[in-house]
C-alpha cells in the first residue's frame, strides 16, 4: 500500500471545480491508476491554510496527470510505503485519528422483500454513536472524551454536470481510538469504513500519540 500526499492549487479553476463536485476527483483518479481493477481511497485535507490531495492505492500512481490538473508543478506527489506504518500496529495500541466518512442508516422498510431507504445522521450525537458500531465491527474502540466531529456539511453535485443530483453528508472526526482486533482494524485502513468512497469518504488515518 502506498500513501500519497499532493499539494492543490485552489487557484486551477479545475481545483475549485473538483472541489464543489468530488465527481471529478474520483474521475481523475481513477485515469490515475496504472491497475484499473485496483481500489483506492482519497480525501481532502487542509493543513495550515493549505489543502491536500490524499490517496492511498495499493500499488503507485501516475500523478502527473492529477499534478497538472490540480496541484503545482513544482511541488511533485510525495509518496510514502503503507506497509511500514500498519507493520507497526498491535493490539491494545492507542492512536490518533483522522477519519471522513458519510454516516448513514437504513430505514426499516414496509415490505420485507424490499431494501431499506438509505439516510444520512444529521446530528453530532447520532453521528458518533455510528462511528462507536463501526469500530465494533472494524476491530477498534474509540475514546469517547477525547472524539469529536470536527465538521459537517452537506455536499450537493451532479455526477457529470447534468442529471440528478447527488447529495451526501460529509463528516469529518478526530480523536483518540485503541486497537482491540488486529487484523480487522488493518483492512479498515486499507480498504476504508461505510459508504461515500468514490467521493472522497471511508478514509480512516493514524498517528502515534
Amino acid at each position: 500500500m502506498i500513501l500519497t500526499r499532493i499539494e492543490l492549487n485552489t487557484k486551477k479553476r479545475a481545483t475549485m471545480m473538483a472541489l464543489a463536485n468530488p465527481n471529478k476527483f474520483h474521475g481523475a483518479l481513477e485515469n490515475a491508476k496504472e491497475n484499473h481493477e485496483e481500489r483506492i481511497l482519497w480525501r481532502i485535507d487542509s493543513l495550515n491554510s493549505k489543502d491536500y490531495l490524499m490517496i492511498l492505492s495499493p500499488s503507485s500512481l501516475k500523478t502527473s496527470g492529477l499534478i497538472e490538473q490540480f496541484g503545482y508543478e513544482e511541488k511533485p506527489a510525495q509518496s510514502v510505503l503503507y506497509d511500514k506504518l500498519l507493520n507497526r500496529i498491535s493490539t491494545n495500541s492507542r492512536w490518533r485519528f483522522r477519519f471522513v466518512a458519510n454516516p448513514t442508516f437504513s430505514e426499516k422498510p414496509k415490505n420485507e422483500n424490499k431494501r431499506g431507504k438509505i439516510h444520512s445522521h444529521v446530528s453530532a450525537k447520532y453521528q458518533l454513536e455510528w462511528l462507536e458500531k463501526q469500530g465494533k465491527k472494524h476491530g477498534f474502540i474509540i475514546d469517547d472524551e477525547h472524539t469529536n466531529v470536527m465538521q459537517s456539511r452537506w455536499i450537493t453535485f451532479k455526477k457529470n454536470g447534468v442529471g440528478q443530483k447527488v447529495l451526501v453528508k460529509q463528516v469529518v472526526f478526530e480523536g483518540i481510538l485503541t486497537v482491540n482486533d488486529l487484523e480487522l482494524f488493518k483492512q479498515a485502513l486499507q480498504n476504508g469504513i461505510g459508504r461515500g468512497k468514490a467521493y472522497g469518504m471511508g478514509m480512516l488515518t493514524i498517528v502515534s500519540i
